[in-house]
């Protein structure tokens, strides 16, 4: 039996919810999302690029906040401190890009730190579609989360807004697909398929606790 003086074990959930480690994946999102805007490291980052940095590393943060009426991801201090951050880092030594894109360790550590915030992202946008959204046919909002998590989890490829369904030209995207499939399976497994969760009769709030643990680990 666990002593109840001591403190609690280290889990994975709990581990998940560190700010530092978000902190240090919007980092690394941000970062590859910049060194895969720069082609040429010759020349430094110029103001267009640091505009085109928050569009593309904030696309789905712009576009679902406007869609439900809510503010955008860039009015968030932090982000865009961490995304200045970023961007001094490419200005002032370009050397940490040259080794970032030349090592395969820092490329696959990067990878699974870009995808984990991207994931985080997809989770917070249909979690607020789905407080946001009311149910109009089933108990609960069905296309509407999907559809806001899909553009949260690829909206920067879509933006500048000029582009228009440009990147669809040659059909959907990696980033467009897995971000599709994952609000699909996301929105089924925990929404939909656990019934009340989200329903708002719900006296004993056991659905709703559940729902604040998994947004908790999100955000």
């Amino acid at each position: 039996m666990p002593n109840p003086s001591l403190p609690p074990p280290p889990s994975l959930a709990r581990f998940a919810r560190l700010p530092q480690l978000k902190i240090m994946c919007l980092f690394v999102y941000i970062f590859v999302n910049l060194s895969r805007l720069r082609r040429n490291l010759s020349t430094p980052p110029t103001f267009h690029t640091y505009v085109s940095l928050i569009l593309g590393s904030f696309g789905g943060g712009i576009i679902v906040p406007v869609l439900l009426n809510l503010p955008i991801v860039p009015f968030n201090d932090q982000f865009i401190i961490v995304l200045t951050s970023v961007f001094l880092v490419h200005h002032y030594l370009p050397t940490v890009v040259s080794v970032y894109r030349q090592s395969v360790l820092l490329h696959f550590v990067s990878t699974i730190m870009f995808q984990s915030f991207r994931a985080t992202v997809l989770i917070g946008t249909i979690t607020k579609a789905v407080t946001t959204i009311q149910p109009s046919y089933f108990t609960h909002a069905f296309f509407g989360p999907i559809f806001c998590g899909t553009i949260g989890g690829c909206g920067g490829g879509f933006m500048p807004l000029s582009k228009g369904l440009e990147p669809l030209n040659n059909g959907a995207s990696a980033s467009v697909t897995t971000a599709f499939i994952a609000s699909v399976f996301y929105h089924v497994y925990v929404n939909v398929n656990g019934g009340d969760e989200y329903d708002g009769k719900v006296s004993d709030g056991r659905g709703r606790r559940s729902h604040e643990r998994i947004h908790g680990i999100a955000m």
